[in-house]
């Protein structure tokens, strides 16, 4: 069986959960469409939150498909299958990226068309130009929201591998030892030395947003310009640092799943 073919079951086994999600999608877009139509605006921005929603999305993929393995008894089949454990994860892994991203794909246009058509009458509360805003930023959004779902679903790949490599509370294991990482990580980022070594080649520089859309990168790093207006840089030297955290943190669990984990 090729990687190609284990991507295309494991597609075919999320068909399920796909469909929920976009049952889902489409419940509350009905929604917010019928409110909109009576001009009742303030129900757009429930689209905000579903699309923030979707940080989690290739996480209940990758755990669903995970979980299923052992709940359906195939877990001994799958892997004793003829390949590595990297090949076993990355279809997985990519089955629930893809998911995720299609998913977030079609809510972001959807969203985008609902405030195109409802723009103008968003100055009532004073957001007019949210539309033309979201359109600006709408690819490094997408981005930005995928980069975090994959990031979330390696700590829970990383959690689930470890519940089955520890025996009994692997998964408080696991779970300490992610939010242990996590806040290492995250106070050495917020260092000179990091700064130094990580900020250069900037690749996105956010100014001029209204007060009133309170946006903030989580990944970006502020800088401060002569008028004393806050600007977010996104950087590519971040970037390719935490690309490759990831690859290293994915290559761990491929490793402890080959070597260490049991049925």
């Amino acid at each position: 069986m090729t990687w190609m073919a284990l991507f295309r079951k494991e597609v075919r086994q999320n068909l399920f959960l796909m469909g929920l999600h976009g049952a889902l999608l489409l419940a509350v877009f009905a929604f917010i469409t019928y409110h909109v139509g009576r001009l009742n605006l303030s129900m757009i921005f429930i689209g905000i939150p579903l699309i923030a929603g979707h940080l989690i999305a290739v996480l209940i993929y990758i755990v669903a498909s995970m979980r299923r393995e052992w709940k359906e008894r195939t877990a001994l089949i799958w892997m004793n299958l003829p390949h590595s454990g990297f090949t076993l994860l990355s279809a997985k892994l990519a089955a629930a990226v893809f998911a995720g991203a299609m998913f977030l794909a079609v809510t972001m246009v959807s969203f985008g068309l609902i405030l195109h058509t409802a723009d103008s009458q968003l100055a009532v509360f004073a957001v007019d130009g949210l539309g033309e805003l979201y359109v600006r930023y709408a690819g490094w959004l997408f981005a930005g929201i995928m980069f975090g779902s994959i990031q979330l679903a390696l700590a829970g790949l990383f959690i689930f591998v470890i519940n089955k490599v520890i025996r009994p509370f692997g998964w408080l294991v696991g779970i300490a030892v992610t939010f242990a990482l996590s806040w290492l990580w995250s106070e050495f980022t917020d260092t000179q030395l990091y700064a130094s070594v990580a900020h250069w080649g900037p690749m996105l520089r956010v100014e001029g947003i209204p007060d009133q859309f309170n946006i903030d990168l989580s990944d970006a790093h502020g800088s401060v310009n002569e008028s004393g207006q806050t600007l977010e840089m996104i950087y590519l030297g971040h970037t390719l640092i935490e690309l490759g955290l990831l690859a290293a943190v994915f290559y761990v669990i491929c490793y402890l799943f080959d070597k260490k984990a049991e049925i």
